[in-house]
């Protein structure tokens, strides 16, 4: 509209306005009240529209910010798994190469479970073999847990199991490795060749043994450090000793102050997703963040805690179905047990084997 025709406008909003029997000295006064009745509601007008907009952007900001602070406690808790995942120390093995051998040590001790089990016909299912060997492993073969397994299951004898592993243990070490490095530690010093060729004679033995493979590497850390010291300082007597009162890495005395703390804030991290008020694509994509920093190791031991007992919210509370933090798992990793079928016991999580043989076949 260009300015005439605005002028055209107004002159008849004025004259309508103004009634035409008015007096002309009463015309200022008319447009005085036409000016008050435009500049009193378009005022009221652009003020409550600059509220609205100011309290648009101070509510948005709000939100930003909370969402800003939800993204920082969720950083916040990946920062820390991973500080206590390098925290975790088993022997010389540090992180998740301890949690490796932790994973390993459970195989052994639902060994010692499937035995007592067979042997006594106790008929225990699957997840209470794994329960009870999960246990022993999270808390150890210790007295206080023969009371804790004899109460969940009074029929199973804890006391014969921790004794068959006390045995083993001991009984293991001594005749399979001990004697033999005493046999080769039998050199002179001071002749080089022959010396070195005892210790890498040991070395094999210690490769050979059925122990676990965390005590092979504490006792090749042993030996090593032995076998560089100047051979005038080396005494015999003094690396046979070491090797006789060596303590197998804990005894299996549990891994409690290993594990607590690490399961303790994953399971918070998951449950941090779930409770708080993200999108649901947030929450999978911050999911998929968390879980690819757990290993196939990790995931094993999470599976594996989620089936006993004691780590049964992560399947009431719905947080593996939900975010599928076991899902990188292969088909084949576990072998404590031919009946283990990791796909019938969370027949709900879509294992990504699942889904390359599921493209696979498409593309057949």
């Amino acid at each position: 509209m260009d300015i005439p025709q605005y002028d055209e406008l107004l002159k008849s909003v004025i004259q309508l306005a103004i009634p035409a029997s008015a007096p002309a000295s009463d015309a200022t006064q008319y447009y005085g009240q036409v000016g008050d009745f435009f500049g009193g509601v378009w005022g009221t007008i652009i003020g409550a529209v600059t509220f609205i907009v100011v309290l648009a952007t101070w509510y948005s900001s709000r939100k930003i910010d909370e969402r800003s602070k939800r993204y920082q406690i969720f950083a916040e808790m990946l920062r820390t798994h991973e500080e206590i995942v390098s925290s975790i120390r088993l022997g010389d093995m540090v992180g998740r190469d301890a949690l490796s051998e932790i994973l390993s040590e459970f195989y052994e001790l639902y060994g010692e479970v499937n035995s007592i089990n067979k042997h006594d016909q106790l008929n225990l299912s699957l997840d209470n073999r794994i329960d009870v060997a999960f246990i022993l492993t999270y808390y150890g073969a210790l007295p206080n847990t023969v009371k804790l397994l004899n109460f969940a299951y009074p029929d199973l004898n804890a006391t014969a199991i921790c004794d068959a592993i006390a045995k083993r243990k001991r009984s293991t070490f001594i005749k399979e490795v001990r004697t033999k490095l005493a046999e080769h530690l039998d050199g002179d010093p001071t002749e080089k060749q022959e010396w070195r060729q005892s210790f890498q004679k040991c070395f094999n033995i210690v490769a050979a043994s059925t122990i676990p493979e965390i005590d092979k590497n504490l006792l090749r850390s042993t030996l090593g450090k032995a076998q560089h010291l100047p051979r005038r300082k080396i005494k015999r007597e003094k690396i046979i000793d070491i090797i006789e009162n060596y303590k197998m890495r804990s005894e299996f005395g549990g891994h409690q102050n290993r594990l607590s703390h690490y399961f303790r804030n994953l399971y918070g991290a998951f449950s941090y997703l779930d409770e708080e008020n993200f999108k649901r694509r947030e929450r999978q994509a911050m999911a998929k963040v968390l879980r690819s920093k757990l290993s196939n190791y990790e995931q094993a031991l999470l599976a594996l805690n989620a089936i006993s007992k004691q780590g049964s919210p992560w399947i009431t509370e719905g947080l593996i179905q939900k975010y599928m933090p076991i899902k990188n798992i292969p088909q084949h990793f576990f072998t404590f047990d031919t009946s283990f079928d990791l796909e019938k016991l969370f027949c709900n999580v879509e294992f990504e084997w699942k889904m390359k043989q599921s493209r696979w076949k498409f593309w057949r």
